[in-house]
């Protein structure tokens, strides 16, 4: 067989296309919903998200007080913060000690005008559309599956292309004249392909990020990110996170917190990342460690200045949800979705309308051929 040959790309598209398929549509169509994921965390997780604005707002240094008097020895591994015109919760991921002697981990919310905390104790809906996207709910099989079907959709694109080519000046006449299976599954399918494209290589690098970014990496010949930096262990620091928080917003009066970690003490630094006016990112690309004794600023890393890998391993999930480009990238990407799911519709219905005529044709081809034996 000569895999240059038509009808080998052909066979090849129509059996990656069925293959792939069944997990495509379910990440497309609740990819559908997860551009506005959330608008739908503030309807379908109230308790969770929703933020009525009312009032002066608190700092950030008053919101990490109240986040640590929710219990005795609790630590703030990771503090997002809202922007300023933002109603949302700041949502940190802490934990407590427990009677074993180990930490329980778990998910708190902070309502930044009442004050009020609440601790996550059961999975929502929102938590479910994003176990289908991500696993189809089966764990790690289902990742390791939409991953799969994710890698198939770049192949797919790249030989409908191929395919397509021969037919490419009269793609929308023909949609004109015949509106049919295909001409609708070629014109959604090159008008979304960059997208597609985009969405599916950063799905992959969600899946596979410990072999994606290697070879990132490579291609760009970037070096490896800088490491958060290590202290020797302090028992008894002289500044607390809250302190921290005092030496970074003077220190850096033009940037806002985005986020913050409270790894300072005994083992590490107290880690923030910065968000500075007019920056794409919306979580900012700088990320500074201060030292827990001296408040020095142990390290400042700029992930887009570092390396095209860094800039990529901080942004893809963003570019990934949309929400680098604000609503209009949730917008488009919403549409694209709903078009990706148009793309692998139309491709079964035009392979399943085709089933039958190629069967007529066998059958009359044998008919054919006896009546000529005989």
């Amino acid at each position: 067989m000569v895999v240059t040959s038509r009808k080998f790309w052909r066979k090849m598209h129509l059996w990656l296309a069925i293959t792939s398929a069944v997990p495509l549509l379910i990440t497309a169509l609740t990819g559908v919903l997860l551009a506005y994921q959330p608008t739908l965390e503030r309807l379908l997780e109230p308790q969770y998200f929703a933020v009525n604005p009312q009032g002066k707002p608190m700092t950030l240094k008053q919101a990490a007080q109240r986040l640590k008097s929710y219990a005795p020895g609790i630590r703030l591994h990771y503090v997002g913060v809202p922007k300023p015109d933002e109603a949302r919760p700041y949502a940190s991921f802490v934990s407590v000690p427990n009677s074993a002697g180990g930490r329980d981990h778990f998910n708190l919310y902070l309502n930044g005008y009442t004050g009020e905390l609440v601790r996550r104790t059961s999975e929502g809906p929102v938590n479910f559309i994003l176990a289908l996207h991500r696993n189809l709910t089966i764990g790690p099989p289902g990742r390791y599956i939409v991953g799969g079907a994710s890698l198939l959709l770049m192949v797919l694109s790249l030989v409908g292309v191929y395919l397509w080519w021969p037919m490419r000046r009269s793609t929308v006449k023909r949609l004109r004249k015949q509106n049919d299976s295909l001409s609708w599954h070629n014109v959604l399918g090159l008008v979304t392909l960059p997208i597609v494209f985009l969405l599916a290589f950063t799905g992959i690098t969600l899946t596979f990020n410990k072999q994606v970014m290697p070879v990132v990496r490579a291609v760009t010949f970037s070096p490896m990110p800088p490491k958060p930096p290590k202290i020797f262990p302090i028992k008894n620091p002289k500044l607390t996170l809250l302190d921290a928080i005092d030496v970074v917003q003077s220190r850096f009066k033009n940037t806002d917190i985005s986020a913050l970690g409270d790894r300072g003490g005994e083992k590490n630094t107290y880690g923030f990342w910065l968000r500075r006016p007019g920056q794409m990112h919306p979580s900012g690309w700088e990320q500074i460690f201060i030292h827990p004794n001296t408040g020095e600023t142990v390290a400042l890393n700029n992930r887009y200045s570092h390396s095209p890998a860094s800039a990529y391993e901080r942004s893809w999930y963003t570019w990934h949800t949309g929400v680098m480009l604000g609503l209009a990238g949730q917008i488009l990407w919403s549409l694209v979705s709903g078009a990706l799911v148009a793309v692998v519709i139309t491709g079964l219905v035009f392979w399943w309308r085709r089933r039958p005529v190629k069967k007529n044709q066998i059958k009359q081809r044998a008919v054919t051929t006896a009546a000529k034996v005989s």
